[in-house]
């Protein structure tokens, strides 16, 4: 949600940060759209086979009643799968990792079981500003052993933390090891530290240690000027589209 509501389109590449009080949640419809989108491709290059759609959701209200309802024809063109599990469950105060409900064992069980089902698609709509998102995807190229095609409805891409403002931080990742392997976590203490206003904007930390580098090591990019934060704030030309096929 933001301010209180549900968002109805999909965000940018250039969108926030996605932790804690920044996270966003997305109507229904988000991924009803980005799923129209991918029916029609796919009927064009093979009209025959049926699309399985594998769905995970720890909202407690019907789901699939809802897609059902309001989304009736593409409901009835699809094969959908989800674990058929008591939904009250998913009626918990907190963390949903906290010890702080009694559902704490269930909730993880049902968390793992749906990982797994969503290793079995071939193309990924959803959070990819999540780790949950995130692991998803990775499970099912893991299982596939190729590129998984998805749709990111938060405008997050593979390569970019959860924690920070990918559209900024695009010009500093500059490898599949920048990609696939950095980790604000891991670098910082080494003479790095977090920006101060992290908890509003995000990790900028990919940034602090690009311009930490020696002159002839630095990323060979090119960075707009803007106002800066007390931190470290330039502004960086970045795409704006609302999905990605650099990104499910």
């Amino acid at each position: 949600m933001a301010n209180g509501k549900l968002v109805k389109e999909a965000s940018p590449l250039d969108s926030s940060a996605q932790q804690f009080a920044l996270r966003i949640c997305y109507a229904t419809s988000v991924y009803m759209d980005a799923l129209q989108r991918l029916k029609d491709i796919h009927t064009k290059r093979d009209p025959t086979r049926r699309i399985e759609v594998f769905v995970s959701s720890d909202d407690a209200s019907s789901l699939m009643d809802e897609i059902r309802d309001q989304f009736a024809d593409l409901y009835k063109s699809l094969t959908w799968r989800i674990h058929d599990v008591d939904r009250e469950r998913f009626n918990y105060k907190g963390f949903v990792e906290g010890y702080d409900h009694k559902n704490h064992n269930l909730l993880g069980e049902a968390a793992a079981a749906d990982l797994w089902l969503l290793s079995n698609g071939e193309v990924f709509i959803g959070h990819l500003g999540s780790r949950f998102g995130k692991v998803a995807y990775l499970l099912a190229t893991a299982r596939y052993n190729r590129f998984i095609p998805f749709f990111s409805v938060d405008g997050h891409s593979v390569c970019c933390e959860i924690d920070e403002p990918c559209g900024e931080m695009k010009p500093y990742i500059t490898s599949m090891s920048d990609c696939l392997t950095f980790s604000h976590d891991l670098v910082q203490g080494r003479g790095h530290v977090l920006n101060k206003d992290y908890f509003e904007v995000g990790s900028y930390m990919r940034k602090i240690v690009a311009q930490a580098l020696p002159e002839n090591e630095s990323p060979n990019v090119e960075v707009t000027e803007g106002e800066e934060s007390e931190t470290i704030h330039n502004t960086v030309a970045a795409d704006n589209v609302s999905t990605n096929n650099d990104n499910p």
